[in-house]
């Protein structure tokens, strides 16, 4: 049996860097779709078809 994945531990200082980057319009992420997260399953659809060109958002 083979794995391979990693974990992430999120970094506040880097986190708030890369806001600052997106409030001053130097970075922007691409976001395919928003999702209502009562369409959960429909999102995952989408993820496990591949070929995503951009960020999937699920919403409250």
């Amino acid at each position: 049996m083979r794995f391979s994945g990693i974990a992430v531990d999120p970094d506040p200082v880097a986190l708030r860097g890369l806001v600052d980057l997106v409030e001053r319009g130097e970075l922007r992420v691409h976001v395919q779709e928003v999702f209502p997260f009562d369409r959960i399953a429909d999102a995952h659809r989408l993820l496990d078809a591949g070929h995503l060109r951009g960020k999937l958002v699920l919403t409250v």
